[in-house]
Protein backbone atom coordinates (compact mmCIF):
# COMPACT_ATOMS: atom_id res chain seq x y z
CA UNK A 1 0.00 0.00 0.00
CA UNK A 2 1.36 3.38 -0.97
CA UNK A 3 1.50 6.13 1.53
CA UNK A 4 0.80 9.77 0.86
CA UNK A 5 4.55 10.45 0.93
CA UNK A 6 5.11 7.77 -1.73
CA UNK A 7 2.51 9.40 -3.96
CA UNK A 8 4.07 12.83 -3.45
CA UNK A 9 7.53 11.46 -4.28
CA UNK A 10 6.25 9.74 -7.43
CA UNK A 11 4.45 12.90 -8.52
CA UNK A 12 7.53 15.06 -7.99
CA UNK A 13 9.67 12.57 -9.92
CA UNK A 14 7.21 12.58 -12.82
CA UNK A 15 7.16 16.38 -12.89
CA UNK A 16 10.95 16.51 -12.90
CA UNK A 17 11.13 14.00 -15.74
CA UNK A 18 8.51 15.91 -17.70
CA UNK A 19 10.38 19.19 -17.31
CA UNK A 20 13.62 17.55 -18.43
CA UNK A 21 11.94 16.01 -21.48
CA UNK A 22 10.48 19.41 -22.32
CA UNK A 23 13.90 21.06 -22.12
CA UNK A 24 15.42 18.38 -24.34
CA UNK A 25 12.65 18.80 -26.92
CA UNK A 26 13.13 22.59 -26.90
CA UNK A 27 16.87 22.09 -27.48
CA UNK A 28 16.16 19.81 -30.46
CA UNK A 29 13.63 22.33 -31.81
CA UNK A 30 16.20 25.12 -31.52
CA UNK A 31 18.79 23.00 -33.33
CA UNK A 32 16.28 22.26 -36.14
CA UNK A 33 15.57 25.98 -36.47
CA UNK A 34 19.28 26.76 -36.68
CA UNK A 35 19.68 24.08 -39.37
CA UNK A 36 16.84 25.60 -41.40
CA UNK A 37 18.57 28.98 -41.13
CA UNK A 38 21.76 27.49 -42.52
CA UNK A 39 23.85 27.67 -39.35
CA UNK A 40 26.84 25.31 -39.40
CA UNK A 41 26.41 22.05 -37.51
CA UNK A 42 29.51 22.61 -35.37
CA UNK A 43 28.14 25.98 -34.24
CA UNK A 44 24.75 24.46 -33.43
CA UNK A 45 26.52 21.75 -31.44
CA UNK A 46 28.40 24.32 -29.39
CA UNK A 47 25.27 26.41 -28.82
CA UNK A 48 22.96 23.55 -27.83
CA UNK A 49 25.25 20.91 -26.35
CA UNK A 50 23.94 18.32 -28.82
CA UNK A 51 26.44 16.18 -30.69
CA UNK A 52 26.87 16.71 -34.40
CA UNK A 53 25.39 13.23 -34.96
CA UNK A 54 22.29 14.15 -32.94
CA UNK A 55 21.88 17.33 -34.95
CA UNK A 56 22.26 15.58 -38.30
CA UNK A 57 19.63 13.03 -37.23
CA UNK A 58 17.00 15.77 -36.70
Amino acid sequence: MRTELDIIAITEYARKEGREEGREEKTRETARNFLHLGVAVDIISKATGLSEQEILAL
